[in-house]
């Protein structure tokens, strides 16, 4: 929950209690503020309503991706039935989605690692053992692993080796985890430019809800490619003990 912010009164930093903004005294305890006080006190205020009007935008457009991941394909899906039977995939199937699925984890792999970096690092902030250099270190680099990875599996190419249906459903792995980066590449993106401002408390939470919203690509992408495996007919549990 993000708390209440107040835009038009601060603190007094003697006795706490809140004034206006633009308060030449408090009306308390009565301490003078002087004009360089006042105006660091509005520059404040206004650098944390960008701040703030900036997340929730990021929030709900992240959101939106986060519904057209759950959303997605239901007519694919429908289909299901029509596979072909797990374990039925010949040899050749088989070793085509195998180094499919291997290419394609590769190409994720930096930014997924980066990311859970990113993730501990905005639990270490929760809890005061980290500070805001050291998300908006782990931030960019994010950043730059998921535009990496983006760019890496768009090149990937669907093998020839897979049967009808499996092409079609490996090309749709590729999109979801291609968008799946491109989502963790712009919350990095945000995430770092909120943490430019001051690292209130609402802030952190902030970032922590935009880290969250894209978390939803990245099932979606391992749910896609192990879709692949069904539609080509590759026994994903034999597979795995091999």
């Amino acid at each position: 929950m993000l708390r209440t912010l107040r835009w038009s009164t601060v603190p007094c930093p003697v006795c706490r209690t809140q004034v206006a903004i633009k308060a030449r005294r408090c009306p308390h305890c009565q301490t003078d503020f002087s004009n360089a006080a006042i105006q660091k006190r509005q520059q404040r205020s206004f650098t944390k309503k960008i701040v703030v009007a900036a997340v929730f935008i990021a929030l709900i457009a992240l959101a939106l991706i986060s519904t057209a991941f759950s959303d997605r394909r239901p007519a694919l899906h429908q289909t299901r039935a029509n596979w072909p039977s797990p374990g039925s995939a010949s040899q050749r199937v088989t070793a085509a989605y195998k180094a499919f699925r291997a290419q394609l984890q590769d190409s994720r792999q930096g930014c997924e690692s980066a990311s859970k970096a990113f993730d501990l690092s905005v639990q270490a902030m929760r809890s005061g053992n980290a500070n805001h250099f050291d998300g908006r270190r782990m931030a960019l680099y994010t950043e730059r692993a998921c535009k990496t990875a983006a760019t890496s599996i768009t090149a990937l190419n669907v093998p020839e080796e897979l049967p009808g249906t499996a092409t079609v459903v490996a090309q749709e792995a590729i999109d979801t985890c291609r968008q799946a980066m491109e989502t963790r590449h712009k919350a990095a993106r945000t995430a770092f430019i909120v943490m430019e401002g001051d690292l209130q408390p609402t802030t952190i939470e902030a970032v922590a809800q935009i880290n969250l919203s894209a978390q939803d690509g990245l099932l979606a992408c391992s749910a896609d490619l192990n879709s692949v495996a069904g539609a080509a007919g590759v026994d994903l549990g034999r597979l795995r003990n091999l």
